[in-house]
Parts: C-alpha cells; sequence; structure tokens
C-alpha cells in the first residue's frame, strides 16, 4: 500500500508560514537544502515516488523558489531527471527511446543556433537538454503508477502545493490590506497570486486542483464533505486571482460539484442533506460581496471595444508571433525550437498560448506529431476503461492552456506526466480510501 509523505507538507507548512510574514530569501535556501539532502537519501534508496510528491507539491509554489534568478524548483526537477535517465540507462533502456531523446536535444539546439537574433546565450544552449530531460522524466515518472498510487499519493502531493500557495497568498494579503484584501481585488496590481508568481497560474493550479477533488468523489462513488468544502473554499480564493480564464473553468467546475452533489449525497441520511444545503446558504451569504467585487473587476477589464485590451495584449502577441514564424518557410515547418523562443525571436514577451507556443517552437510538423501522440494515447486510454471523470482534470489543462504558456517551464511536465497518468487509470482498480 502506498502512503503519502505529510511530512512535507508541514515542512511546507512551517516555511511558506515563516516566508510570508518574514520575506527572507534564506528561509527559501534552507528549506531547498534540506530539500536536496533528501533528494539524495531518496535517490540512493531509489525512492522516486518520495521525490515526485516533493516535486508535484513545490510546483505551485514556483514563485516563492526563485532565488537570484534561479528556479530552485526546477534545480531540483533536473537533478530527478538526470537520476532518472540513469537508472534507465543501466535497467536496459531501449536505444531507439534514448536516440530520439539525443536528437530532439541536437534538433533544437540547431534551431538555437539557427535563430538567435543576437548572440548565442550559453543559458539557453544549457537549458536545451534540462528541458528535454525534464519532458523525458515527466513521461518516466509515471509509467509504472497505478490508480491507487495515483488517487492516494500524486494527487494530495499537488492540492497540498495550492493549499500553501493559497496560504502564502492569504498571510502576503492580509498583512497589506487586512482581511477584506484576502478575497477582493481593487487594481490589477492587486490581483492574488499566491506563491505562484503570476495571477493566471494561481487560477490554473486552482483549477486543476479542484477538479482532481471532484475526479476523486466521482472514482470513489461517494460524496466528501472535506472533498467538496475544499473545492468550493479553492473557488472562492481563485476568484481573488481575476483571471477571466479562471471564472470559465470554475462554471464548469460549480456544475461538476453539482452534480455530484445530486449523484452520491442524496444517498446519506437527510440530515446530512439538510446540512450542505444550510452550508450552502452560509457560503452564499458571506461570499456574495466578495463574488461581486471580484466579478465587477473582471467585467471592468473586460469592458472595452479594443481587442488588445480585452485580450490583455495577448491579441497583439499572436500577430506579433505569425507574422515573424510566417515569413521564413523553415520557421513555418520546424519552428524555432523551445528554448528562450521569445527572446530569439525578438518579442520579448512568451506567447501567453500554448497551442501557439507550440506552432512557433515547434512548426507545422511538430505541432502535427505532439497533437498525434496526444491523440492516440487518449484513444488508447479510451479503449482500456471508460471513466469518463478522469478527463475532467485534462480538459481543465486544455482550456487553460489558450491563456497562459507552458513549454518553457520545466516543472510543468512533471504535471503532464501526471494528467497523463490519470488518462491511463484503468477501470476495476481497487482503492483504498485514506482518511
Amino acid at each position: 500500500m502506498y502512503t503519502e509523505d505529510k511530512g512535507k507538507f508541514i515542512l511546507g507548512l512551517i516555511v511558506v508560514s515563516l516566508f510570508a510574514l518574514i520575506q527572507n530569501t534564506s528561509i527559501i535556501v534552507i528549506y531547498f537544502a534540506i530539500l536536496f539532502v533528501q533528494e539524495i537519501f531518496f535517490m540512493s534508496h531509489f525512492q522516486n515516488d518520495r521525490m515526485i510528491q516533493q516535486i508535484l507539491m513545490s510546483i505551485p509554489l514556483m514563485g516563492i523558489t526563485v532565488v537570484n534568478g534561479i528556479p530552485l524548483v526546477n534545480v531540483y526537477i533536473a537533478l530527478f531527471s538526470m537520476y532518472l535517465l540513469f537508472i534507465y540507462r543501466r535497467n536496459g533502456m531501449r536505444k531507439s527511446k534514448f536516440s530520439s531523446y539525443l536528437v530532439f536535444i541536437f534538433t533544437d539546439t540547431l534551431r538555437l543556433c539557427l535563430f538567435s537574433g543576437s548572440e548565442i546565450n550559453i543559458i539557453g544552449i544549457i537549458s536545451v537538454p534540462i528541458l528535454y530531460l525534464c519532458i523525458f522524466a515527466g513521461m518516466a515518472a509515471f509509467e509504472k503508477t497505478n490508480q491507487e498510487q495515483i488517487i492516494q499519493v500524486y494527487i494530495p502531493s499537488f492540492i497540498e502545493g495550492v493549499i500553501l500557495s493559497v496560504l502564502y497568498g492569504g498571510i502576503t494579503r492580509f498583512k497589506t490590506g487586512g482581511l477584506l484584501n484576502v478575497f477582493v481585488n481593487t487594481s490589477i496590481v492587486n490581483r492574488n497570486e499566491g506563491a505562484s508568481g503570476d495571477p493566471n497560474y494561481f487560477g490554473l493550479y486552482i483549477s486543476i486542483a479542484v477538479s482532481m477533488l471532484i475526479l476523486i468523489m466521482a472514482i470513489e462513488k461517494k460524496y466528501s464533505f472535506i472533498c467538496f468544502v475544499g473545492s468550493c473554499a479553492l473557488i472562492v480564493m481563485g476568484l481573488s486571482s481575476s483571471s477571466r480564464m479562471f471564472y470559465i473553468t470554475s462554471l464548469f467546475l460549480i456544475i461538476m460539484l453539482i452534480f455530484i452533489l445530486i449523484k452520491y449525497a442524496f444517498n446519506r441520511k437527510i440530515f446530512t442533506i439538510i446540512a450542505i444545503i444550510l452550508l450552502l446558504f452560509i457560503v452564499l451569504h458571506f461570499t456574495q460581496n466578495i463574488l461581486i467585487n471580484n466579478l465587477d473587476y473582471v467585467l471592468t477589464r473586460s469592458n472595452t471595444s479594443n481587442i488588445s485590451e480585452l485580450t490583455n495584449g495577448r491579441s497583439d502577441l499572436i500577430q506579433d508571433y505569425l507574422t515573424y514564424t510566417n515569413n521564413n518557410l523553415f520557421r513555418i515547418c520546424f519552428g524555432i525550437g523551445i528554448a528562450q523562443y521569445n527572446v530569439r525571436s525578438g518579442i520579448g514577451a512568451y506567447a501567453h498560448n500554448m497551442y501557439l507556443e507550440l506552432y512557433v517552437t515547434m512548426g507545422i510538423i511538430g505541432t502535427l506529431i505532439v497533437f498525434v501522440f496526444v491523440m492516440k494515447y487518449i484513444f488508447q486510454c479510451r479503449r482500456r476503461n471508460k471513466i469518463l471523470w478522469k478527463y475532467v482534470p485534462v480538459i481543465i489543462t486544455a482550456v487553460s492552456g489558450i491563456a497562459v504558456n507552458f513549454l518553457e517551464v520545466d516543472c510543468f511536465y512533471m504535471l503532464f506526466g501526471l494528467l497523463f497518468a490519470i488518462l491511463s487509470m484503468k477501470e476495476g482498480n481497487k482503492i483504498l480510501h485514506n482518511s
């Protein structure tokens, strides 16, 4: 039986709380020094699952783990990735798979050299193999997982990271503006970004976490008071991100929660149903002003006839990147590579659209290969089982990809790996419920 490491959450809770109160980066440095020591210990004892848990919990904390421009989470993942590659090679990794890995590194490095607007950045060259290492690790880390491990260990680890991110955002906003500031935005500079470093990512992580809580209830085929209330609380906190994409995805999640409530909660005793209804009324009473204020701010951001302002400049970025890419046949076919594509294109800002990123960095050919691979995997998983609820986190991520960039963020590939693992879960696997 798999068990989640609760020690990591308690340590994270202490560190995040202290850092939110003191804002001393040495706290984060000490924290990751401890994690690196633990990582070496886990490697020596081949405890891959413990490292994966730590990575998943750290992803929503990305914004506070950057020290002197170095994302310590990515360093942790890079070490884990190299360890996995070593293990796979030692255990007879197929030459075709390893060769493919080397080909991807070579082609991306080649494109890095071909499409550098200025002198080639050594950091960019180094980042190429590290990036593909993380892509490899994201898929390899979850190869031998099962439904029980995903539900009991990996999903809770990510949700714990989201809770810590919410906690950090709550403490820092309370310090600057009191209790109301925890829940309500007053300006664009006041949007809640939690510990993620960006309001849009903050909203994305919350959406994925809620979708995973819904998945747990659906798979276990029973209503969970903790999962339901936790989902509602996370959605309320997500409103303060003022992310328009979060508002869209949250509506879908609320519908799912209502469906879960109707389908499973009504099998319980009548007083439980009454308690739930009363709780909903209480929540609505205390959150109506929060919702109204945040929604008003979102509508204010959207109340413009200028499409550039409406999309927060994303339409301009789309036009700039399409113009840059479509002016060169090689770029159209093969893209310019992932590493530092925003700098090498001369545009500066990231695409803020995962699908545009794919086209710009990989071209038509690379985009089609990725699309075929993903669709083939989805159809294979669909033939193996009929758990429709497992698509909810994937759909949420896919929709959110319209408004955020993923490809050059190393830690995202571990999250992608978890989503693919969720898709591959087989129907009928026994789940040992852990309170």
